[in-house]
């Protein structure tokens, strides 16, 4: 989302715990410039490698926008990486 710095977002990720992927699922919040917040739900699949986690899911955003979303976690260095593709 172009004119926004901030992403708050939760996911919640299903499968055994000590597992090596499955389902994701979650919400996010998005605060625009101009004062208004846009919902985004989240819906994929994750991938544990190790210690870190990738999510790959959609974003389906309030307003119409829909992105495919990669998330990488790295759970020793604390770090995520989000990359965002628009789908049109």
């Amino acid at each position: 989302m172009p004119d926004s710095t901030v992403l708050r977002f939760s996911v919640n990720l299903e499968g055994p715990l000590g597992g090596s992927g499955g389902a994701d699922h979650g919400t996010a919040a998005v605060p625009m410039e101009n004062g208004t917040v846009r919902s985004v739900n989240l819906n994929g699949r994750w991938r544990r490698n190790g210690t870190t986690i990738m999510l790959r899911h959609v974003a389906d955003a309030s307003n119409g926008w829909m992105n495919l979303d990669i998330v990488e976690w790295d759970m020793t260095g604390k770090t995520v990486t989000l990359s965002g593709y628009v789908l049109e």
